[in-house]
């Protein structure tokens, strides 16, 4: 987000704020307020943005590899051919593209669960996982046979063909709604020029889990 549209959302906030208090307190104009206000918001904010800035420097590469990487999973198309959710600027709101839920569906990097309160045991879902020793989760890390030198004399491994399950409890669960363009006729194929490209909606679900009591 840019510190343009984060001082614009703040003062939205403040105005809507002062607009509905506007009656209570006595008429106050609520757009020569917000005016008056400007001078001190844009000085106020723009040294709180650049403190938080230079404190999230290095997440702000992260988040931007971790949101390339959720779209480089895609099986079903290439990243042209996907029309991407909108997302709200406001992490607690929704939209048609976004939605969350679970017990803990409030609660956010803004709005943390407090450290006093346990880690609710939320809603249980089965993950599949591939039963592979490559792959295991003993505190050390086994790399993939792709990431070793190709030897001649061991072939690639073949894809396994046992999926395993295991429950885990999710608190919460945020759904993003897309869309995927052209999978069942191509852009150039004569259905497209007759009746638009053909387009079909996709999902990208993410979920926090919380206790397993284990």
């Amino acid at each position: 987000m840019s510190d343009s549209v984060l001082l614009d959302m703040i003062k939205k906030k403040i105005a809507a704020i002062i607009k509905d208090q506007s009656g209570k307190a006595g008429n106050v104009d609520c757009e020569k307020f917000v005016a008056d206000l400007d001078d001190v918001l844009q000085e106020g904010v723009t040294e709180t943005v650049k403190q938080y800035r230079d404190q999230t420097a290095g997440s702000t590469a992260y988040e931007t590899s971790l949101g390339s990487f959720i779209i480089e999973q895609n099986p079903y198309a290439s990243w042209e051919n996907i029309d991407f959710p909108n997302l709200p600027l406001d992490p607690h709101d929704e939209n048609p593209w976004v939605r969350r839920s679970g017990v803990l569906r409030d609660n956010n990097a803004l709005n943390p669960l407090r450290a006093n309160e346990p880690i609710p045991g939320g809603t249980i879902v089965n993950f599949s996982y591939v039963n592979d020793p490559d792959l295991q989760d003993d505190g050390t890390f086994v790399k993939p046979p792709g990431d070793l030198p190709k030897d001649p004399n061991k072939p690639p491994k073949p894809a396994p063909d046992r999926t395993d399950f295991y429950p885990h409890n999710i608190v919460k669960a945020v759904r993003l709604r897309y869309s995927v363009f052209d999978r069942r006729f191509g852009k150039l194929s004569s259905f497209a020029d007759t009746e638009g490209r053909d387009r079909q909606t996709g999902y990208i679900l993410i979920l926090y889990s919380g206790s397993d009591g284990r």
